[in-house]
């Protein structure tokens, strides 16, 4: 959503505390304003301003919900539907760090899409005959491109690489120059590293 937006993974984001409105809720006859959520990362760190591309490697916390802010959740919401969610997401602004339950085989295929830029329906059976040999059912194994500018989804492929390539990066033990293809990656984070 934000590369769609303009930013690029060279756009500078603040990596610092960040609180979320929580809303009210119903005490007795009253309503009472609940205390924010302060957003932390993983390492309990802030790094003050950082590339987008360090923030993705790093899977940053709070420079991704001060970015979802300025996008809007409606842009995230959006985006991931784009990419083949068809999981009800909540309006939240921590939908944008994984608050939503989604669909594993959904989200599979989101990065499947990412990485290739073509959309297809995952599907786990091809076809059904029954005992005469007849087909009853055959997967609609329809495709399309993602419909996004090219040259966007070569930072969003170029950010994902990230993760694995750079010092740092959530998943950079797994890089490898001997691997034989370009690898992308994206790892979740969460409290206490558990």
């Amino acid at each position: 959503a934000a590369i769609k937006n303009g930013w690029t993974l060279e756009s500078v984001i603040r990596d610092g505390p960040i609180a979320i409105p929580m809303g009210f809720i119903k005490v007795g006859n009253k309503w009472v304003r609940r205390p924010p959520k302060w957003i932390a990362n993983y390492d309990g760190k802030f790094k003050g301003f950082i590339p987008l591309r360090k923030a993705l490697a790093e899977s940053r916390n709070a420079p991704t919900i001060r970015l979802a802010t300025i996008i809007g959740v409606e842009d995230v919401l959006e985006t991931a539907h784009s990419l083949s969610i068809k999981t009800a997401l909540q309006p939240y602004i921590t939908t944008a760090i994984g608050a939503s339950e989604v669909n594993l085989l959904e989200l599979a295929n989101a990065y499947r899409t990412m990485a290739s830029g073509i959309c297809a329906k995952p599907y786990s059976v091809a076809r059904v005959t029954n005992r005469n040999g007849e087909t009853v059912f055959v997967e609609d194994k329809k495709t399309g491109l993602l419909e996004i500018d090219p040259l966007k989804l070569q930072q969003v492929q170029e950010g994902l690489r990230g993760v694995i390539r750079i010092p740092g990066g959530t998943a950079h033990s797994l890089d490898n120059s001997d691997f034989p293809v370009p690898t992308m990656g994206k790892t979740g984070t969460t409290n206490s590293f558990r």
